[in-house]
C-alpha cells in the first residue's frame, strides 16, 4: 500500500499525533511505501520514509500560507497513493479532503479530539462541556464555521478513525455521521522497557499527574486535595504546561504547600514513564477525555489509578477493577480515593495486576495494525 500521512506534529516536537505518526512510520516502513507532510521546522530522521516539513514563515497571513503550500504538496505527493490519512480534520483535514476529492484518492481522517471545543473552553469562551457545546455553541459565528467545516470533512472523508466508543457516539450525534463510516480503533501503547520501581519510602506518598494545564484537567482540585490530606507523607509531582500553570502555582503558595508540590514542566516520555513507574499513585482529573494514553501507561507500569467517572475514561479505567473512580469536580471524593489506595495494599495489588493484563492484552500494536491495514485499504 503506497500512504500519504498528513499531520500538525512531527517529533521531535511532543504530542499524541507526533508520537503516533512516528510510532506507526517506524513499524510499518518495510511493509508499505509511507510519504508524511507536516508543520514545523524540523523533523526527527526516519531512514525509509520520505519526509516534508512545511514551516510557518510569516507571521502575518502565515497559516492562510502554510495551508496553501500543503495543498500543493498533497496534490503533488497524492498523485500515485492509494490513500490519504490525515491526522485531525481541521489543521490539516480541509487540505487533505480538497486534494482527496480532486485526486479522487481514498481519504481517511483520524479523530482524537475536538479542537474547536479545547479551544474554546482554554481560552474561557464557553463553560460549556463538549457535548453541550456541540449542541448549542455560545461563541460566535467563527466557532460555528469551524463546527460546519469539521462536519463537512467529517462527510467527504471515506472513513473516521476514533480511538474511543465515546468519540464516537460524538460524530454519530453531533455531527450526524453514518456508523458504517466510523471505525474504532484503540490506540496501541507499548512501554517495552519499564524501569525498577523501588517501594516508596514508609513516610512519604509519590502522587502524580500528567498532560497539559490546562482548565479541564482540574489540577487545581488535586492540589485542593493535598492540601485537605494534611498529612506530610503526601508529595505531588506534576508534568506537563499550559496556560493554567500561574494559577496553579499561586493556589500552591496560597494553602502553603511548596515544599510538596513539584512542577517538572515537559519531560520527555522516557522520563516521564520513570515517574509515573515510580509514582505511587496516578491522578487524572478531567472533566473530558477522548481516550486517556496515560491512564493506559499507568496500568501498564502496574501504578494503581484515580480517575474521574467520564466517558472516554471510563472504556479504559473501570470501577474496582481496573481503576478507583471518582466524580468530577468531587474533591472529597478524591481525597478518599488516595486513603483508601494507601490502607488497602493488597486489594490495589490485585487491582493493578488487573489492570496490566487487560491493556496490554487490548492496547497493542499488532491488533491495531491489523484494524487500520484493513480501514486503510477499505478491507
Amino acid at each position: 500500500m503506497k500512504l500519504l500521512i498528513t499531520t500538525p506534529i512531527f517529533p521531535p516536537e511532543i504530542g499524541g499525533p507526533a508520537t503516533y505518526v512516528y510510532e506507526l512510520c517506524r513499524r510499518w516502513k518495510g511493509n508499505h511505501d509511507i510519504a508524511v507532510i507536516t508543520f514545523g521546522e524540523t523533523v526527527k530522521p526516519l531512514s525509509g520514509i520520505s519526509m516534508t516539513v512545511i514551516p510557518l514563515r510569516y507571521r502575518w497571513l502565515g497559516s492562510v500560507q502554510r495551508q496553501s503550500r500543503l495543498l500543493r504538496q498533497i496534490l503533488k505527493q497524492g498523485r500515485t497513493v492509494d490513500v490519504i490519512y490525515a491526522q485531525g480534520p481541521f489543521v490539516v483535514g480541509l487540505m487533505s479532503t480538497l486534494a482527496a476529492r480532486l485526486l479522487r484518492k481514498r481519504l481517511v481522517i483520524k479523530f482524537v479530539g475536538d479542537l474547536t471545543w479545547e479551544n474554546a473552553f482554554g481560552q474561557g469562551n464557553t463553560q460549556k462541556f463538549l457535548d453541550e457545546f456541540l449542541e448549542h455553541p455560545d461563541t460566535g459565528w467563527i466557532t460555528r464555521l469551524k463546527i460546519k467545516i469539521q462536519k463537512a470533512v467529517f462527510h467527504a472523508a471515506d472513513r473516521v478513525v476514533v480511538p474511543s466508543q465515546y468519540l464516537k457516539n460524538v460524530l454519530r450525534t453531533h455531527y450526524a455521521l453514518p456508523e458504517n463510516k466510523i471505525k474504532v480503533i484503540y490506540n496501541a501503547i507499548e512501554l517495552e522497557k519499564l524501569p525498577f520501581k523501588p517501594k516508596s519510602a514508609a513516610h512519604r506518598i509519590s502522587l502524580l499527574t500528567i498532560g497539559r494545564l490546562v482548565k479541564w484537567k482540574h489540577v487545581d482540585q488535586i492540589i485542593q486535595a493535598l492540601h485537605g490530606l494534611s498529612s506530610e507523607q503526601f508529595h505531588l509531582n506534576i508534568i506537563g504546561e499550559g496556560p493554567e500553570k500561574i494559577h496553579l502555582q499561586r493556589k500552591v503558595k496560597e494553602w502553603d504547600l511548596e515544599r510538596k508540590v513539584t512542577f517538572h514542566g515537559s519531560l520527555p516520555h522516557e522520563a516521564t514513564v520513570e515517574m509515573l513507574a515510580r509514582a505511587d499513585v496516578f491522578i487524572l482529573n478531567s472533566s473530558y477525555e477522548g481516550l486517556p494514553h496515560t491512564v493506559i501507561e499507568a496500568m501498564l507500569c502496574q501504578t494503581p489509578v484515580i480517575a474521574t467517572r467520564i466517558p472516554g475514561t471510563t472504556e479504559i479505567a473501570r470501577e474496582g477493577q481496573t481503576a478507583l473512580l471518582v466524580e468530577k469536580n468531587n474533591v472529597t471524593e478524591l481525597m478518599n480515593a488516595v486513603r483508601w489506595i494507601v490502607d488497602h495494599p493488597l486489594e490495589i495489588r490485585e487491582q493493578v495486576q488487573r489492570a496490566y493484563t487487560w491493556t496490554k492484552q487490548r492496547f497493542n500494536w499488532d491488533e491495531n495494525l491489523k484494524n487500520l491495514e484493513k480501514t486503510l485499504g477499505n478491507r
